[in-house]
């Protein structure tokens, strides 16, 4: 996958020569994001900017959407090796203007059906017009990206010229909150499924929930357990006073997203939990949630302290260990795997057990400190395996160390 930010090269202009202190002011005033374009003004704004860097330790990246707003951005990057593939399309699609992607399909950039999708989510008709008519490529993605973002108009016009669409632009649409949309939708055919309901429900749009299952839109137990992980009780009394199933992901969506109150409230009337919940708890990072539900009397086994290193929360972690919860080689695969060295040194110093999943969870992550540090201190690991899920995710600084390795 193309990143969503490049840094350039040095390619400096040799005859310009400003101060140091000038140069030091210039670049300390502006934002971050535009020091890899000073970079490029001399070798002093160059020198400049790297001092500027290592004093902050910040990195001179440009993103991609300050690079999408103008033709002359873009082929100043361009220049400077910026990837020139279907993601920079969508990229301009997404954050530029319609000259801006015109411009770019001018000069040879390759595209798909993102480029409409992105058009259609932010409601731009003259956009997805042009791409279409253009030969660019669109999908079901498309229809989903209208409905999602409230545009009606754009909806309409794609179906017109015969976008496809799918049961999606449904869900889309109840997640968005847009009543309106999903009864063109279903009045046009569009058909639906659980998840309309179960995103209705994730983002506490009550009403059009109560209008879906009105008109016959099915649910199931996520349409509570969504609405739960969002905090939205009131939703999760009215699905279950409709009837409306739910089980333990109900629990454990509440104490991931550490809403106690919800929790306690769900659990008062009867809903069952499990070891997910204390997992989900630790997860999401709230501490009084884990702490209450396990003086309630919930189970909990390993995975409690796996969803906390995870998530690089070492305050939890300890007292779950403190509190005799178990653990085993998922708590340093998962520390290694969220880049949380902290996490992975502490667990290894208390005794925690690793394997080989820990160097390749570190190589498939991209973090290279975790890997090092685990290899450095007798972590074993598949050399081969590594490096084949390091190259896999575009991970090529932690391929270059590790081909270099002893076995």
């Amino acid at each position: 996958m193309c990143p969503s930010q490049y840094s350039t090269p040095f390619s400096a202009n040799p005859s310009v020569r400003l101060s140091g202190a000038v140069l030091w002011n210039v670049a300390e005033k502006m934002d971050p994001s535009w020091w890899g374009v000073l970079k490029h003004v001399c070798r002093d704004t160059n020198a400049a900017v790297h001092k500027l860097e290592r004093r902050l330790k910040k990195r001179s990246v440009i993103p991609m959407k300050d690079i999408c707003r103008s033709v002359e951005l873009l082929g100043w990057a361009r220049q400077q090796g910026c990837p020139w593939d279907e993601r920079t399309a969508y990229f301009v699609a997404m954050y530029g203007d319609l000259p801006v992607l015109q411009w770019a399909k001018a000069h040879g950039c390759p595209w798909d059906s993102d480029v409409c999708m992105a058009a259609a989510r932010r409601g731009w008709p003259e956009m997805l017009h042009w791409a279409h008519a253009s030969g660019c490529p669109w999908d079901e993605d498309t229809c989903e990206a209208a409905a999602f973002g409230g545009h009606l108009h754009v909806l309409q016009w794609a179906r017109a010229m015969g976008c496809p669409w799918d049961e999606r632009t449904c869900s889309a649409a109840a997640g968005g909150g847009h009543l309106h949309i999903l009864q063109w939708a279903r009045a046009m055919g569009c058909p639906w499924e659980e998840r309309t309901c179960a995103r209705a429900a994730a983002a506490g749009h009550l009403e059009v929930l109560q209008w879906a299952r009105a008109h016959g839109c099915p649910w199931d137990k996520w349409t509570c357990a969504q609405a739960a992980a969002s905090g939205h009780i009131e939703v999760v009394a009215w699905a279950r006073q409709q009837g409306c199933h739910w089980d333990q992901h109900t629990c454990a969506g509440a104490a991931e997203g550490g809403h106690l109150f919800a929790l306690r409230w769900i659990r008062s009337q009867g809903c069952p939990w499990s070891e997910e919940t204390c997992r989900a708890a630790a997860e999401g990072g709230s501490l009084e949630t884990l702490q209450w539900a396990r003086s309630e009397g919930c189970p909990w086994d390993s995975r409690t302290c796996t969803g906390a290193a995870a998530r690089g929360h070492l305050g939890i972690l300890q007292w779950a260990l403190s509190m005799g919860c178990p653990w085993d080689e998922g708590t340093c695969e998962a520390a290694a795997a969220g880049g949380h060295l902290h996490v992975l040194q502490w667990a290894r110093g208390q005794g925690c057990k690793w394997d080989e999943e820990t160097c390749r969870e570190a190589a498939e992550a991209g973090h290279l400190e975790c890997l090092q540090w685990a290899r450095g201190n007798g972590c074993p690991w598949d050399k081969s395996l590594c490096i084949e899920c390091a190259y896999q995710n575009g991970h090529l600084h932690v391929c270059q160390w590790a081909v270099v390795q002893e076995p």
